[in-house]
């Protein structure tokens, strides 16, 4: 069952095989210039390209505190860690023998983050801050699915907003759970944008294949929209936690 409440925390929990950790975080107000200390030079070279302060500011906290999360579960220093990135720019983990199989998938939107992790399954996460636009039934005939389009269409005026954005963070947390990004087209597939009571199964075929996903539901955030997969037919237990500074492993 999905414990669909963000739970404050100081400390990071144990990560189980059966859970997938989700960690709301805010991206303002981290000591910059330690932060920046923890990151690698290609970090650093992603950071200085930001044209806006805030948006580097936010990419380095965000780099850093994933640093911090992943240590925690690693039983290592945040600055020793290494990634390597897939085709379509997913970050993971470089792996050293003798250390877990920590997958994790990082989102943000404006001064909010989200952090997932699980051991040894993929995972996708996204997070979206809603913004009123005139231009919703065109955006979905471009991008969404035949079947999610009409959705919309049908939808109440007055829900047509979250359901708009329920449809994209989902399918952009499924595209990222299967390595693929924006790099596949998001009409190639249909989860739509009503209610989720339960995971729901949903089949996503790339071209590396075809991939079985999970779609969790997950607590409301203030303002945007957030969407949380998995790969395989496992279902995971989502653990969905709200980060309070001072990160130690528990």
């Amino acid at each position: 069952m999905t414990d669909r409440v963000w739970r404050p925390v100081s400390a990071v929990p144990a990560l189980t095989p059966e859970e997938v950790q989700v960690w709301r975080l805010r991206l303002e107000g981290n000591n910059h210039a330690e932060d920046r200390t923890l990151l690698s030079c290609d970090e650093c070279v992603r950071a200085d390209a930001f044209h806006f302060e805030r948006d580097r500011l936010r990419y380095v906290a965000g780099r850093a505190e994933l640093r911090r999360f992943l240590a925690a579960h690693l039983g290592r220093d945040p600055a020793e860690l290494r990634f390597e990135y897939g085709p379509a720019g997913k970050p993971s983990l470089l792996r050293m023998p003798g250390v877990p199989d920590v997958r994790f998938n990082l989102s943000h939107s404006q001064d909010v983050g989200l952090f997932a992790c699980t051991l040894g399954i993929e995972v996708g996460v996204d997070v979206e801050h809603r913004r009123d636009a005139d231009d919703l039934l065109e955006l979905a005939e471009r991008f969404f699915s035949p079947a999610e389009a009409q959705e919309l269409r049908d939808a109440p005026i007055g829900q047509q907003l979250a359901v708009f954005y329920a449809c994209w963070t989902r399918k952009e947390a499924c595209l990222k759970a299967v390595g693929s990004g924006l790099q596949q087209a998001l009409d190639s597939f249909s989860i739509g944008g009503a209610a989720l009571e339960q995971p729901t199964r949903i089949a996503v075929v790339t071209p590396a294949g075809s991939h079985d996903l999970l779609v969790y539901p997950a607590p409301p955030i203030a303002g945007c929209d957030a969407a949380l997969a998995t790969c395989g037919p496992r279902e995971l237990r989502p653990r969905f936690l709200e980060w309070k500074r001072g990160c130690e492993s528990s």
